[in-house]
């Protein structure tokens, strides 16, 4: 039976908890993860992705806007209450191409 804490954590000595220098996923992540696949991908694959997901941002796809942002200013680690009343004003420019 698990020893543990009000806090959650175990308690010293308790067996069913991590032992020192043994690992919580012994096997690790599985050589053929989706993860491990892309990050072994050739540069001419990694640059037909990037250039997909452009062109889908360029179209206006939502999802691949967030995705741009997020890998090229990073992700948004703090959140902002705004209290009060606001005014926000958007501006479209049209490209000419």
């Amino acid at each position: 039976m698990e020893q543990r804490a009000i806090n959650g954590q175990f308690l010293p000595g308790n067996r069913d908890g991590f032992q020192p220098e043994q690992s919580g996923n012994p096997a690790g992540r599985p050589k053929h993860s989706v993860t491990t696949l892309l990050k072994n991908t050739d540069k001419k694959t990694t640059k037909k992705i990037a250039d997909k997901l452009t062109e889908l941002a360029e179209e206006g796809d939502l999802k691949a806007i967030d995705m741009f942002i997020d890998r090229t200013d990073g992700k948004v680690t703090e959140t902002h209450a705004i209290l009060g009343a606001i005014q926000i004003e958007v501006v479209y420019e049209s490209k000419q191409g």
